[in-house]
């Protein structure tokens, strides 16, 4: 019997204990080799061999970072979800009672998405991960 199955990678940034912003996003891929080849080439090509960091985003860096949303794009049956809290409006880590147990429940919860919510994800000047 075949039983459709995905691979989530999770990331989060900020520290939910002490920042007052806090994400998590989650990007969920049926085949990860079709993300992670065409990843692996581009990072080849630009000779850029650690783990890809948003926030070391820079004007000069932008094609790069461009090229790699392209890529994500180009997957089929890729999804990305993500939770933006502002702990000064509704703080996880109050809700869920620790910081672990939030971070474990943000996650579970994307985990379990069927659908994307990439529209609320800024990106890039005219790029899009649900175009």
């Amino acid at each position: 019997m075949d039983h459709p199955t995905s691979v989530a990678f999770l990331d989060e940034t900020g520290a939910i204990a002490s920042d007052r912003i806090f994400a998590v996003g989650c990007l969920k891929v049926s085949e990860p080799a079709d993300l992670l080849r065409p990843l692996q080439k581009l990072k080849d090509r630009k000779h850029r061999y650690e783990e890809i960091h948003w926030v070391d985003a820079t004007r000069d860096s932008m094609p790069f970072y461009e090229a790699v949303i392209d890529a994500v794009r180009k997957v089929r049956g890729v999804r990305f979800s993500c939770f933006v809290a502002d702990r000064a409006l509704a703080d996880p880590v109050a809700r869920f009672g620790s910081p672990w147990r939030a971070y474990e429940r943000l996650a579970a919860q994307l985990s379990y998405r069927e659908h994307s919510t990439a529209g609320a994800c800024v990106c890039p000047r005219g790029r899009a991960f649900d175009a």
